[in-house]
């Protein structure tokens, strides 16, 4: 395992050219067999596979390089867990009758709703696929448990949305499904794919798990954030109910309202959520401290030295993270 010296990162230029470095595959589907195989990739490469910031394949990197895993292997590991995000991005426009996604036509208007479903199973499928050729049996079951989780997550919310039935334990169980499986990948398949012990990847888990709390409680907080450079209260506008929103009715008894059905954006004042934003930012930075202390202690298991530049990138990224504005 190749180890680097931090020295030579001066500031966070040179940080940030690293990770532009470190994944290798640009994520397009290149099918030149049939023409419906031509059709559904030129749908995924306008839509669901171009852009993003791409958080998911470099964590999968970083870790693997930590875990010491074969760099054409952890290339498979990082455009897997891409493809899978993808892909529930593909099905999630579907479900939220969605226009745009990154600025551009989304994946149902660019094709229609049966390709965009269609378009997202072929990435599921390729996943698998091209996990199964690495021959590591448990690889694939980590992934096909995450693919559940996402599914589970999406069901779990949708029956929240029509029956406005929620409580802290569902907002726990969605972020779980849908935020922390996926980033639990990045840290743990890596060391699935090498056989570490259980303590190892137990550890490595935790991390990922952490790491998904936090950032879907900082995601729902950019919603209301006038720092932001998402769009502003589309949550509420969506009628979608986050963890911050949800604290905010309950502490303003304004929750039986919204369970009969009044609208969302009819309940929320913006003027009064800096009284509760504090309480949602402080339990996601509970979790984000968590996520050091973690990767600290996996770090000392592994004994990889603190001038390790991938430990540092993974430390530099979770501080982005918590900062993050977009």
């Amino acid at each position: 395992m190749r180890c680097y010296n931090l020295e030579m990162l001066s500031n966070d230029i040179s940080t940030t050219s690293y990770i532009k470095s470190l994944v290798k595959d640009d994520f397009q589907i290149g099918l030149n067999s049939a023409d419906g195989q031509k059709k559904i990739a030129k749908l995924l490469n306008k839509t669901v596979l171009k852009g993003g910031k791409r958080l998911r394949p470099i964590l999968t990197v970083l870790f693997g390089r930590l875990a010491g895993v074969d760099e054409d292997d952890l290339q498979v590991l990082a455009r897997s867990i891409e493809f899978v995000h993808a892909a529930s991005l593909a099905h999630d426009d579907v479900i939220d009758n969605a226009t745009m996604r990154r600025g551009k036509p989304s994946i149902n208007v660019a094709g229609d709703n049966k390709m965009s479903i269609l378009a997202g199973d072929f990435l599921l499928a390729e996943v698998i696929n091209d996990l199964s050729r690495l021959g590591n049996s448990d690889v694939v079951i980590e992934m096909a448990s995450i693919i559940k989780r996402l599914s589970l997550g999406e069901w779990l919310q949708h029956e929240c949305l029509v029956n406005k039935s929620y409580s802290e334990e569902v907002f726990s169980q969605i972020s779980n499904n849908k935020t922390s499986s996926v980033l639990e990948w990045c840290s743990v398949s890596p060391f699935v794919m090498v056989r570490s012990n259980d303590e190892i990847i137990n550890l490595a888990r935790n991390i990922g798990s952490n790491l998904g709390i936090c950032f879907q409680l900082y995601d729902d907080l950019l919603d209301f954030s006038t720092d932001s450079q998402k769009d502003q209260f589309l949550d509420v506008e969506n009628g979608q109910l986050t963890y911050l929103s949800y604290l905010y009715l309950k502490q303003q008894d304004l929750l039986d309202e919204y369970t009969n059905g009044v609208q969302l954006s009819s309940l929320v004042d913006a003027n009064k959520l800096t009284s509760v934003a504090p309480m949602v930012k402080a339990e996601a930075d509970r979790h984000h401290k968590i996520c050091l202390e973690l990767l600290e202690e996996l770090s000392n298991k592994l004994d990889i030295s603190d001038k390790d530049q991938n430990l540092h990138t993974i430390k530099y990224l979770f501080n982005k993270l918590k900062n993050r504005t977009k």
